[in-house]
């Protein structure tokens, strides 16, 4: 059991004073929290992690009082006892510690940028205890007021403007304003020789408020690879703030792109914090589909400014409002800058991986109780970000358009600078118009796992584009009739009919040969979306049974003809749809074979390339690039993973980098896991590169044996690599396997871990139902014909 803080201890300013230079590994701080005591006490009890405390001491007046005893948990809960009784009342207490910089990326962590080391913090869920003595829950907020001592060389960042600087030799003393009233895991900061690329300031539009200065902040020599995030970034603001009816809340926007990063992006207050892979591209970045993402991302991370910043939630089981109203918005918003894009039916598209999870025994609720540290981690997961946007599109539905829109700003604008939870959101639904029904639909999806079932009928696929979380039950007859109607029906209704199709599948409520005639018929859709929708599986379905050629073949007959070289046009859309489509079958059959000719014409591509003195500088399609190298790799030519090696080394570039690791994880033989282990084991890889290592080794079903012994082998190390959210992968890396003889290897392996694994339990028996599920999927495959 999680224990929590005392409500009635409560910070009301913290002032922090951190001394960081990255060229060493650990860092001091200073740090004054004035605390308000709402009662008697005689510990004080709040979060401090891998801290070592120089001296703790109550400041009365003149007096210091230090503590007369301290301790703490494994999870980072610290008591100091000062000797006399305390409260109530307003206490100041003063910390002078120092500590480690964080092996993971959780807290503040090192990464290396060319020859010198940059400092950079990811806080959420609970990594500010790593770095700051703090009230480290979401329900509690305070003003934070940041100093960092860092060498002249370095510039700083944090997540206010910066007030004031006075250089004492080789160190220089940044001040920051201070912040408003913020939980700790939305502070951050980053201190390294960093482009700092000023964009013109958002000017007001609809709300009063004073412009808002707008930077980008990157590794030397790569900001002007910003331009597009940053030329993007007012248009998309002004459109939040006019739809919140709420200028935006803080007084800067930076945008920070950073080179080792565990998540694709954090909405930290004023400083938003990104995977460089996603946001360092330029205007004329010629990857729509890139282009395409970091639009999406970004408005999801602003939105966040005032759906978790502004307003945050008061305990992680009301993090699926962050998240989910994050992940509807963001397509609302990227449609409104860019309508042509598809972002309309986006959140119907994330519906296709959440209602897969919501068929096993062991998935977690939207609105999960939250009793231990495994259930915080286990919070960021498809169920809160897609599920929980579905359902709110279906509350949306039922307010209409504006009605839900005032619900949203009706009550941000009521606790501006507060908190909220779930039981207060339900009633105040319900004080709406047509409140009382969107919250019984609300309440019936996000506090119950598993998906409502509808028969043949209306509600089966509706003529509107509104996103429904449901299961349609059809017979195969039925299923089949959709399926060829859905070619002349428009995106939305036939990508509903692909995933309740696709759904059934993955339920075994239909036959290997009905599945694979509907894929038929959907693969004529003009959108790519509903076309390619069966990719997955049937990339899966090959894998797993690589002596079935009658897949094989079909998979050729179907998707052969439409791999053809995507042709410039002016229309933008046509563009994207046709680049992805190419790029997504490229990478389909350099992974599973099925068409032999294309096969070895993109193993041909990538062996000329890796012969080529850099293969990302030739005029070599850049939709092909990966599948090809991906292709080579599983060549047989012993120069191969040599000649992979050697690029990686001389390669920073993240995207790059990636395309290289895939390539490098397809060579077969023993040769090649002796290699990887080795690259596990040194600092060849950077942190988010492991996983990354990991999953694209773990597509192979040939190579699962050894990986599983590698990562046994292995596990202090990765564990220590991984420290934090991350640690799960360890786990996460076996959710395609489709062997039991699995389920009783992660048992033995992982369970002896539990105990320092963060979101081992649950995340281990979800990793085993779905191996349960895949392994069910393919014996239900093997035991009816195939096409």
């Amino acid at each position: 059991m999680l224990k929590r803080l005392d409500p009635k201890i409560r910070p009301q300013a913290f002032r922090v004073h951190l001394e960081l230079d990255p060229s060493r590994k650990d860092f001091r701080g200073l740090v004054e929290i004035d605390v308000r005591l709402g009662k008697a006490t005689s510990i004080l009890e709040l979060h401090a992690q891998d801290l070592v405390f120089e001296e703790v001491v109550l400041v009365d007046g003149t007096k210091r009082i230090a503590a007369v005893a301290m301790g703490k948990d494994s999870r980072g809960m610290s008591w100091f006892d000062f000797g006399r009784a305390l409260g109530p009342g307003d206490i100041t207490i003063s910390f002078s510690y120092q500590a480690n910089y964080a092996s993971g990326l959780e807290g503040a962590y090192r990464s290396r940028i060319g020859r010198r080391w940059a400092i950079f913090t990811q806080f959420e869920a609970i990594g500010a205890r790593r770095v700051i003595p703090c009230f480290d829950e979401p329900g509690f907020k305070a003003p934070f007021e940041i100093t960092i001592t860092s060498p002249t060389w370095a510039k700083v960042v944090s997540n206010t403007m910066l007030v004031e600087t006075s250089e004492t030799g080789k160190f220089s003393e940044n001040r920051f304003a201070p912040t408003v009233l913020l939980p700790a895991y939305l502070i951050v900061f980053a201190v390294g020789d960093f482009d700092i690329v000023e964009y013109a300031p958002i000017a007001a539009a609809s709300m009063p408020r004073a412009p808002i200065p707008l930077r980008g902040i990157s590794q030397k020599g790569r900001g002007d690879e910003l331009t597009y995030v940053l030329s993007i970034s007012a248009r998309l603001l002004i459109e939040i703030e006019n739809y919140f009816g709420i200028a935006y809340p803080f007084d800067k926007l930076d945008i920070i792109a950073v080179p080792d990063f565990a998540a694709g992006g954090m909405e930290n207050a004023g400083a938003i914090t990104y995977d460089e892979g996603y946001v360092l591209l330029d205007e004329d970045e010629t990857d729509l589909d890139r282009k395409r993402d970091m639009l999406t991302l970004h408005a999801h991370e602003l939105v966040h400014q005032w759906f978790g910043n502004l307003v945050s939630p008061q305990w992680w089981d009301d993090l699926w409002l962050n998240e989910s109203f994050a992940t509807l918005l963001e397509s609302k918003f990227s449609n409104l800058v860019e309508p042509r894009w598809h972002f309309s039916t986006d959140v119907l598209l994330y519906s296709h991986g959440a209602m897969a999870l919501d068929l096993l025994p062991s998935v977690r609720r939207v609105h999960e109780p939250v009793i231990s540290e495994d259930g915080i981690s286990t919070a960021f997961d498809s169920i809160t970000y897609e599920k929980g946007s579905v359902v709110l599109a279906m509350v949306e539905n039922v307010l209409g358009e504006d009605g839900f829109r005032k619900f949203i700003s009706d009550l941000l604008k009521a606790r501006k600078f507060g908190t909220y939870d779930t039981a207060s959101f339900v009633a105040e639904l319900r004080s709406v118009p047509k409140g009382a029904e969107a919250a019984d639909l609300l309440l019936s999806l996000i506090d119950h796992t598993g998906l409502p079932l509808v028969k043949e009928g209306v509600e089966a696929f509706p003529h509107d584009a509104v996103p429904r979380y449901q299961r349609t039950k059809l017979t195969e007859a039925q299923w089949l009739q959709h399926c060829k109607e859905a070619m002349g029906l428009p995106l939305p209704q036939a990508l509903a009919i692909a995933i309740g199709f696709d759904i059934s599948f993955y339920a075994r409520e239909i036959s290997p040969v009905t599945y694979f005639s509907g894929i038929r018929e959907l693969a004529k859709h003009s959108m790519w979306e509903v076309a390619g929708l069966a990719l997955e599986n049937l990339q899966f379905i090959i894998l797993e049974l690589p002596d079935d050629q009658n897949v094989k073949e079909f998979a050729a007959g179907v998707f052969g003809p439409l791999f053809v070289v995507a042709t410039s046009t002016i229309d933008m859309v046509v563009q994207w749809q046709m680049e992805k489509q190419e790029a997504d079958l490229a990478e389909f059959f350099a992974l599973t074979r099925s068409d032999d000719k294309i096969f070895q014409h993109l193993m041909s591509d990538g062996l000329t390339l890796l012969k080529a003195d850099d293969p990302f500088e030739t005029p070599y399609p850049e939709t092909r690039l990966p599948a090809a190298l991906l292709a080579a790799g599983q060549s047989q030519e012993e120069w191969v993973l040599p000649r992979l090696l050697k690029l990686l080394g001389k390669a920073d570039d993240v995207h790059q980098r990636g395309h290289l690791i895939g390539a490098l994880c397809a060579c077969p033989g023993p040769k090649v896991d002796a290699v990887l282990e080795d690259m596990l084991q040194g600092d060849a890889l950077l942190t988010h590169e492991l996983t990354e290592l990991l999953d694209c080794r773990a597509r192979f079903p040939e190579f699962r044996t050894a990986l599983w012994e590698m990562i046994s082998h292995n596990a202090d190390l990765l564990l220590k690599r991984l420290d934090g959210d991350s640690e799960v992968a360890l786990i996460q890396v076996a959710d395609a396997f489709a062997d039991l003889k699995f389920v009783d290897a992660l048992q033995m392996t992982i369970v002896p871990l539990l105990g320092r694994l963060r979101g081992g339990v649950p995340q281990l028996a979800l990793t085993q139902d779905k191996i349960r599920l895949n392994a069910a999927l393919i014996a239900h495959l093997r035991h009816q014909a195939t096409p």
